[in-house]
């Protein structure tokens, strides 16, 4: 298993590696690695209450109908397992979710602090990447500067993510840590084309690998259904 996340991120769990490391469960779970889990599951319930107070300050407002109304209640009602799910296992996905739904969010708020999460998400799990993009698009097409102030804001707080480390690291190894960051998320990766290491787990992406392709997916039989004369198989 690779480790993907940011060396911003790699450097807050080390500092959790300095509280004594004898175990205080049943388990062989050190006392670092069980406060460090307590406090990300507590930060994950605030970021719940959070993004829940988000939601319905957006769907208390002027104009909603009905419909939208039982649209987020059900949605609300039917996301249960899954928070718990993410709480359960230490994922990531509800801290993403908290830095979009701030980012986005139609409540006037301070522009720093408005894209500071998204930032956080984007170094941290590369996936709200697609939201900087989206940004982009909106400055060129709008041409309005507050689109393009989202756009340096997420920026500035990218780049102070990737700097704070340099405080506390050795700037030659911190140099290290970001080369081999870029290059294992790199998209044109081949880790990143096949899906490799988790036989059984077939995100979307792979949907067309394994059944439209010739290309090998470990632990996984190929059906190739492509069309005939597509060349989506070569």
């Amino acid at each position: 298993l690779w480790y993907y996340y940011s060396p911003f991120f790699a450097w807050v769990m080390s500092l959790f590696t300095y509280l004594p490391q004898n175990p205080v469960t049943t388990l062989p779970i050190p006392l670092g690695q069980a406060v460090l889990k307590a406090l990300w599951g507590g930060l994950n319930l605030l970021l719940i209450v959070r993004v829940l107070g988000i939601v319905a300050d957006e769907i208390s407002g002027a104009g909603k109908t009905r419909a939208q109304l039982w649209f987020w209640g059900l949605l609300m009602a039917m996301s249960y397992r899954w928070l718990f799910m993410n709480i359960l296992y230490g994922q990531m996905t509800i801290l993403v979710l908290w830095g979009v739904a701030e980012a986005y969010r139609s409540k006037p708020v301070a522009e720093w602090r408005r894209w500071g999460g998204l930032a956080l998400g984007i170094n941290i799990k590369i996936l709200p990447l697609f939201f900087y993009g989206l940004q982009f698009w909106r400055a060129v097409l709008s041409k309005k500067a507050v689109e393009w102030r989202a756009m340096a804001w997420i920026s500035v707080w990218l780049l102070v993510l990737l700097i704070v480390p340099y405080l506390f690291v050795e700037v030659g190894f911190h140099n290290e840590l970001i080369k081999d960051w870029l290059d294992i998320i790199n998209p044109a990766a081949k880790e990143h084309i096949l899906e490799v290491g988790e036989g059984g787990f077939i995100d979307f992406g792979a949907i067309v690998t394994k059944y439209f392709t010739h290309l090998p997916i470990p632990k996984e039989t190929s059906y190739e259904f492509e069309p005939e004369g597509s060349g989506l198989g070569d």
